[in-house]
């Protein structure tokens, strides 16, 4: 290369580095203290069924005192490197743009989500109402319920975003778990990618740019669960590659890491794969510590998948809850891991807004339904969808991140070096987890599940020595910032969160251009967030003095009749109306999706109810448009 392609702007200096990298791995201990006294203070506060705002808080002060006495006890001088690392932020000039462009992004975030009403499908829809069910009886219980998401999925980000829906009005505040993840992000990174072999220079400036990418970037100011398991997945596989180097208590956090992770989500359990590839001969601290891993396994146990699995069996017979679960798992692995991996490079590869998609979602949707395909689609919840915007719900690594990773393919030959990995059948055991995700799964929002996964695939491509050239190009800094650029205007202008004075800027344009098609469609992309729970607030005022209410809904909008302070049940639409009346129930509100094929006036005819209005449609994950109803319980017929 010419002398025109090197850059003339120095690259970090280790010594820069190194308070980084030691300073937020005692943050991620920190963060690892609380996730663990949530867990599993919450399943013994439900053993006793003393799950309240007051003794949450007590779990709260105590996993303060673990965080005093993990700082205290840390050999690394916590506090120490946390002054330095200040200290250098202080100094900062702009000498490093990517930095700079990874705290934009958090602070974007954080005045977004402070400043908007928010949104998230399924947090909505089953994660913060089983919160409320459980604080209701005060405790976790298998909820009567015809959603099997309420009672199967996994319950990590329902224990750590307790305490905040208990102590704290409202679920604007739940974002605030997600954000901290967010800001934990960079040092793990570090440490994570020095741990398995990428040089440190290279480490240091994709410890920046991976946070850049879309389902990290869009979850920080949040209620999506997806980026919570991120960190769970660095500090498992870094602190077993220190401990295979017998660093002191590093498999103890080995241990915890790995099994909050399992609890974060079940498509996560593949990763245990390379995680214990990466312990290699870390187990034999447990030989020599006999004591203190007698005591750590029961604690590791409790906050793993291991309480909900048994509880389902107990209740269902499955430990995955339901079978209803088994709807969406692809019939044909072979063919799901096909196609699924073909998705997923697409969608990566697709820029903000690709024109043509909602045509080709269309057309595939129509095919999906026809044979051949229909059975080969069989388990997928939507087959072929591509997302057609970027937003929390579907974004994955994001086209400039997975573009900059790409890059090493430019000198090929290096990757057969990279793929040399010190920990024997490293690569083989993550190609193996992902495709276990990729046969397993057949949701219309494939990529946020990658979120754990993606530093796995990255750190294959990061170990090739080309990149140690990739990052002293000019052209390729340039490449980085503008990423980071990319990310942080996409932010700002998310309709799940946007950054205050882009609503008004769009309106003001709007009214400005009238005629200009293309502010019409932002425009209205604003309004959806607020029109599709506005027919469930107009309930509120049809029926003052109502302490108790009834759901059955196929998406979004219970969580409002608790923030309400009503007492919300779910009911099933084959339940007897005598255990309505029970209840204390005087009104339902009725999605008429889950009454299949009998007519909304028959099932009310039958069920004692009666229509007291329609109050507009709920449009589901397919986009299929059903009426919801608000009804009134009639009086029992009389005997006889």
């Amino acid at each position: 290369m010419g002398h025109g392609s090197r850059t003339k702007v120095p690259c970090a200096p280790l010594a820069d580095m190194s308070p980084i990298s030691s300073s937020h791995p005692v943050g991620l201990r920190l963060w690892l203290c609380y996730c663990a006294t949530m867990t599993a203070g919450g399943w013994l506060l439900s053993a006793f069924r003393s799950l309240t705002p007051f003794t949450l808080g007590l779990l709260v002060l105590v996993s303060t005192g673990l965080w005093l006495w993990v700082v205290r006890h840390d050999r690394q001088s916590a506090w120490g490197e946390v002054r330095k690392t200040v200290r250098r932020w202080g100094r900062f000039r702009g000498r490093h743009a990517l930095p700079a462009l990874y705290m934009a992004i958090a602070v974007v975030s954080l005045g977004g989500a402070m400043m908007n009403e928010p949104y998230n499908y399924d947090s909505f829809w089953y994660r913060i109402p089983r919160m409320h069910h459980w604080l209701a009886e005060r405790q976790w219980h298998w909820v009567h319920t015809h959603e099997f998401r309420i009672n199967a999925s996994a319950t990590f980000s329902e224990w750590i975003n307790l305490p905040i829906l208990a102590l704290v009005p409202g679920v604007r505040a739940i974002f605030l778990t997600n954000l901290v993840t967010y800001l934990l992000l960079p040092g793990p990174l570090f440490v994570f990618l020095e741990a398995l072999g990428v040089k440190r220079r290279v480490a240091w400036h994709w410890m920046w740019i991976l946070p850049g990418g879309w389902v990290y970037a869009f979850q920080a100011g949040s209620l999506a669960n997806d980026i919570l398991s991120t960190p769970l997945l660095l500090g498992a596989i870094l602190y077993a590659c220190q401990a295979a180097r017998r660093v002191p208590h590093a498999l103890a956090w080995s241990l915890l890491a790995a099994a909050l992770l399992s609890a974060a989500k079940i498509l996560f359990l593949p990763l245990m794969l390379p995680w214990i590839l990466c312990l290699g001969s870390g187990w034999k601290e447990m030989l020599r510590k006999p004591r203190t891993y007698l005591a750590l396994v029961p604690i590791a146990g409790l906050v793993s998948l291991v309480p909900l699995a048994v509880l389902s069996h107990h209740h269902t017979g499955s430990w995955l809850g339901t079978s209803e679960t088994a709807r969406f798992i692809p019939a044909h692995p072979l063919f799901a891991l096909a196609a699924n991996s073909t998705i997923a490079v697409i969608s990566n590869l697709l820029p903000p807004h690709t024109p043509g998609v909602q045509a080709w979602n269309l057309w595939i949707a129509e095919a999906a339904m026809r044979p051949p395909l229909a059975e080969w689609a069989r388990g997928f919840e939507a087959f072929g969808i591509l997302p057609d915007k970027v937003d929390e719900t579907a974004a994955g690594l994001g086209l400039p991140v997975t573009l900059l990773a790409l890059l090493v393919l430019l000198r090929p030959s290096g990757m057969l070096k990279a793929l040399r990995f010190p920990i024997p059948l490293f690569v083989p055991a993550v190609l193996l987890a992902t495709a276990a995700l990729l046969t397993k799964v057949g949701p219309p929002q494939m990529n946020r599940y990658f979120a754990p996964y993606f530093p796995l695939l990255v750190v294959v491509l990061l170990r090739s020595p080309a990149n140690e050239w990739l990052i002293r190009r000019r052209w390729w800094q340039r490449a980085a910032v503008t990423s980071g650029l990319v990310t942080l205007f996409l932010v700002m202008i998310t309709r799940q969160h946007p950054f205050p004075l882009t609503i008004d800027t769009i309106h003001w344009l709007h009214a400005r251009w009238p005629g200009n098609k293309v502010l019409v469609r932002a425009d209205n992309a604003y309004q959806w967030r607020h029109e599709s729970l506005t027919r469930y607030r107009t309930v509120l005022a049809r029926i003052p003095g109502e302490r108790t209410i009834g759901c059955l809904l196929n998406g979004p909008g219970e969580h409002l009749f608790w923030d309400a302070g009503l007492r919300v049940h779910d009911v099933k639409p084959v339940d007897d109306p005598t255990r309505w009346r029970n209840l204390g129930l005087h009104y339902l509100v009725v999605d008429s999706s889950l009454l299949g094929s009998t007519p909304v006036t028959a099932w009310a005819t039958s069920h004692h109810l009666r229509i007291v209005e329609r109050l507009g449609d709920m449009e589901n994950l397919q986009g299929i448009q059903t009426p919801v109803y608000l009804m009134e319980l009639l009086p029992p017929p009389p005997a006889g």
